[in-house]
């Protein structure tokens, strides 16, 4: 049981159907997901684990799933902002670095690469809040 779900293992001749018509007048459900384990956990349950790392090898596989902040992070949208405001900053350091090597900086350039540094990083804010809401929103 965690904070807004629970996951339950069942035995291998249960069916998800009967445990759904079980529970479905005692709560308020929004979801019901079967989801299999990974294949790391079924060689884990099957082949056995040495004994620092579980209990007993007899115990069911464990489904791990991905934090909020882990969603956020690897979200698509929220990358691919990151990646801009990457680059447009690997370009500003790196024209910076040449330009202020001349007898004659190019200021005008310098400061439309930095306002797009400015503008990259409020994108990438803005997708990370989008996200959080859209998260927050399937979760809650």
């Amino acid at each position: 049981v965690y904070e807004n779900y629970a996951e339950l293992v069942l035995k291998p001749q249960t069916q998800s159907r009967e445990v759904l018509n079980a529970v479905a007048g005692r709560l308020d459900l929004r979801k019901f997901e079967f989801v299999e384990p990974s294949l790391n956990s079924i060689f884990i349950h099957v082949v056995g684990a040495d004994s620092s790392a579980t209990d007993s090898p007899t115990e069911p596989p464990v489904v791990v799933r991905k934090s909020a902040a882990a969603k956020i992070s690897s979200h698509p949208k929220v990358r691919k902002a990151l990646l801009g405001s990457i680059v447009v900053f690997i370009f500003l350091f790196i024209f910076g670095v040449m330009s202020l090597k001349t007898k004659q900086p190019q200021w005008a350039t310098l400061g439309l690469l930095a306002l797009a540094a400015v503008f990259s990083v409020a994108r990438y804010i803005k997708a990370r809040r989008d996200v959080r809401k859209e998260v927050e929103s399937h979760v809650g």
